[in-house]
């Protein structure tokens, strides 16, 4: 029986999508597993397409683009099984995964799973052996959406704090809502584990469509200033959301790291953008640093002190939030 339905959001790739849902459908993948498309174009031609070709696909719609936000908590509300696996509509499905993660989820009962997603032969997200997740492997399992799988319940209880941050236009909650999820249950102390099942392989590598409200790509420089921004007002707002003090603390230590980690995709940004922009930037800022040597050894040394104390905190009180519920 199977416990996973499949969500696909999509918008304006109804060619690319149809042969995602006939690879499906040959595999007998349609018949073992429920699978919900979500259209969030809206294409005129879509419904018609899905309901004579793949009847048993449930066909749902936005009136307008609402967002990949908005189509993952519908996605999620829509579901009628007990976890959700996201998928996207240029990436096709495999049937062997799907039954591993199926056989898994309903064995652990887990409230996220990053599963492997392969490229060919080649993993590009995942481990080789079931594990925990820990606080420092979020961005990396969750970032890349299709293959990941939630408890739905479990979802939908975070809903709530993530429909807050959309109506603040938080940068993160609108562009990697998946992830944002993924950090919230962790800091309430639920279960997260990589497992080795490949139930997503990479498809047709479309472009990516997500755009912010300025109308940047997620690794764009400004893109990548705001995500900034967008991280600082997530953690912020953890400190009143979290019911624990536990939660609380863990999600303090984990916020600190992320800032340390972004200055380096900010870094990586402007290089793309302007190779010689971001050695200028460089240059002038160690200059200008090495004009006041011992301040600058200070914040060296404060920074490396400050990451060791927030890695050590975050790995304890993670441990001691997963004892606490269970």
């Amino acid at each position: 029986m199977s416990k996973i339905t499949i969500g696909i959001p999509t918008f304006q790739r109804e060619e690319l999508l149809i042969q995602v849902l006939a690879s499906a459908k040959s595999d007998g993948i349609l018949g073992a597993f429920p699978l919900i498309v979500l259209d969030d174009g809206p294409s005129p031609t879509l419904k018609h397409s899905i309901s004579t070709q793949f009847p048993t696909v449930n066909f749902q719609r936005h009136q307008k683009n609402m967002g990949m936000s908005r189509s993952i908590l519908d996605l999620f509300q829509a579901c009628s099984t007990e976890y959700c696996m996201m998928s996207a509509d240029d990436d096709f499905l495999s049937m062997s995964g799907l039954e591993k993660a199926n056989a898994y989820v309903s064995e652990s009962s887990p409230d996220f799973v990053s599963t492997q997603c392969l490229s060919g032969n080649q993993i590009m997200r995942g481990r080789v052996k079931e594990g925990p997740i820990r606080y420092s492997e979020i961005g990396p399992a969750a970032y890349h959406a299709p293959g990941l799988i939630y408890k739905v319940d479990t979802a939908l209880r975070y809903a709530k704090l993530l429909e807050k941050l959309l109506e603040m236009e938080n940068y993160v909650a609108i562009m990697c809502p998946q992830v944002i999820l993924a950090y919230l249950i962790l800091f309430h102390g639920g279960t997260l584990q990589w497992h080795p099942s490949a139930p997503v392989v990479e498809g047709f590598i479309a472009p990516s469509q997500l755009k912010d409200l300025e109308g940047d790509g997620y690794n764009e420089l400004g893109g990548r200033i705001r995500e900034y921004e967008g991280w600082i007002q997530f953690f912020q707002a953890c400190d009143e959301w979290l019911p624990s003090a536990n939660g609380r603390e863990l999600a303090s230590h984990v916020g600190k790291l992320k800032m340390q980690e972004l200055y380096v995709q900010i870094n990586t940004s402007l290089n793309t953008k302007s190779l010689a922009a971001g050695l200028s930037f460089r240059g002038a800022a160690l200059f200008y640093n090495l004009r006041r040597p011992s301040r600058a050894l200070a914040e060296l040394f404060e920074w490396t002190v400050d990451r060791k104390a927030a890695h050590k905190n975050a790995a304890r009180l993670q441990s001691s939030l997963l004892h606490l519920t269970k």
